[in-house]
């Protein structure tokens, strides 16, 4: 098991110099890439349909599920309990995703000015 937790860091270092090296210099915004324009017309199935897609691709968050079931995997707890602490490491890594989803469902439109303020990872304090 530990030499799987190895292999799955240094993964995620890979991947990690990999983004670093490839990331614009200066100021330059990266260029979007042309599939994102049709998501615009998505319907809201399709665009949870892409959602679940995109992450389970995402080679950070695939090794990130990977080292989190290894984690609780090697604990020695029963089957049931290993499941019920997956969901738990599953709902907390979704909070940062879920969180204005949940915004914008239970305030309405007095949620636009709040979310038009924060971007992923920041959040501007005047607006």
């Amino acid at each position: 098991m530990n030499v799987l937790l190895l292999v799955l860091g240094l993964l995620l270092i890979a991947v990690a110099a990999r983004q670093w090296r490839g990331r614009p210099n200066g100021e330059a915004e990266p260029p979007t890439p042309k599939w994102m324009g049709a998501l615009d017309g998505f319907t809201p199935v399709k665009a949870g349909g892409a959602g679940v897609v995109l992450s389970a691709l995402n080679p950070k968050n695939l090794l990130l599920a990977v080292a989190g079931a290894a984690a609780i995997a090697q604990t020695g707890i029963s089957t049931g309990q290993q499941i019920g602490s997956y969901a738990i490491f599953v709902l907390i890594a979704s909070l940062g995703v879920a969180a204005p989803v949940f915004v914008y469902f239970a305030f309405g439109a007095r949620a636009r000015p709040l979310l038009d303020r924060c971007g992923p990872g920041w959040c501007r304090t005047t607006p």
